[in-house]
Parts: C-alpha cells; sequence; structure tokens
C-alpha cells in the first residue's frame, strides 16, 4: 500500500514539474575536419591556439545544421557532412561541454574568408600537428582517425 501511493506521488510529480528540467545540463559543440592532401584546416582562436572550425549548438538547430552554419560562418566555406567521428565530454572553462566532431568536406569553390572571430587560418600537415599550438585533444582525435 505504501509503495503504491509512492508511485502515485511519482506521477503526479512529474505530471506538475519537468524532470528533464532538473537534470544537470551543459552546451553542446560541434567541430569539424577538412583534410586536404594531408593537411587539416585550423583557424587561429581570440588565445591564439588552433583549434577546428565549429560553434556551440543553437536549441533550434540540429548538430548538423549548427555545424553547416558555424563553418559558413567562420571560414565562408560550404560543406558537407561525410560522418561523425567523436562525441566527447571536456571540462573547458570551468564547465563541461559536449563536443561532436564530424568529418567534412569542402563542396563550394569560395576562398576562405575568416570572420572577426579568429585571428587567422592554416593548413597543417597531419604529422606536423605536434609542432603547433593546438589543443592535445584534437591531435589525438585526427591522428586516431587519419593516419594509417
Amino acid at each position: 500500500m505504501i509503495a503504491t501511493i509512492k508511485r502515485l506521488g511519482v506521477i503526479v510529480y512529474q505530471r506538475l514539474f519537468n524532470l528533464d528540467d532538473l537534470s544537470v545540463k551543459f552546451p553542446i559543440s560541434v567541430k569539424g575536419i577538412i583534410i586536404e592532401n594531408n593537411r587539416v584546416l585550423l583557424l587561429k582562436n581570440e588565445n591564439l591556439i588552433y583549434d577546428l572550425p565549429g560553434g556551440k549548438v543553437e536549441p533550434h538547430q540540429s548538430l548538423e545544421e549548427a555545424l553547416i552554419d558555424e563553418f559558413k560562418e567562420e571560414t565562408n566555406l560550404d560543406v558537407k557532412i561525410k560522418s561523425l567521428i567523436e562525441l566527447k565530454k571536456l571540462h573547458l572553462n570551468k564547465r563541461d561541454i559536449l563536443i561532436a566532431t564530424y568529418q567534412v568536406e569542402n563542396t563550394s569553390n569560395h576562398p576562405i574568408k575568416i570572420s572577426y572571430e579568429n585571428w587567422g587560418y592554416t593548413f597543417i600537415k597531419i604529422n606536423e600537428l605536434e609542432k603547433y599550438n593546438i589543443k592535445p585533444w584534437i591531435i589525438e582525435l585526427i591522428k586516431n582517425n587519419f593516419v594509417s
């Protein structure tokens, strides 16, 4: 009898309150990897660290839509998503963030034109990534997925 009352209490509570709103939340970010001639496109961010193009996912966007929009905004390139490479939870800037990284293909003939958010761009040879100021998780991800 007591168990039944508890179950009914849970049902009523769930109807009154959205339990998903009580869960721990953290932002989602998307990143894209373009490999051309065994070189990867990287952007120099505001901290002068090379990073993959991408950004935060807005509530109305799918992960793929967000990545396509971020690529266009940050590089002026149109891209086609080839495959999801990795989902990874990282602790950055004192918070947890989920990062979805995709392999993408450049489908435009537009020149690269970076946005105001970045300080530059470059294509870096995969076997020379360690020579640059790049986040270690990015180097590991690229080496694990694009070195044979």
